[in-house]
């Protein structure tokens, strides 16, 4: 009994350990974006195939014009 009483407190322990690095790096990325001006930076997906079921067709660039 005491041997599963230290790996549940050793699993706590890792799991508190995994989200407080997450929540830092999340606002670290978050802030360089924001200095940076750049979003796109702290804004990422992975293009799984989940999320490319239905993809956007986008607007054609219209060419510009000389005057």
């Amino acid at each position: 009994l005491q041997s599963n009483n230290n790996i549940l407190s050793g699993q706590k322990l890792a799991e508190r350990i995994m989200n407080v690095v997450l929540i830092l790096f999340c606002f670290i990325g978050f802030i360089i974006g924001y200095l940076m001006e750049q979003l796109s930076i702290s804004v990422v997906l992975p293009p799984w195939p989940m999320y490319r079921r239905h993809p956007l067709s986008w607007q054609k660039c219209e060419k510009k014009h000389d005057e």
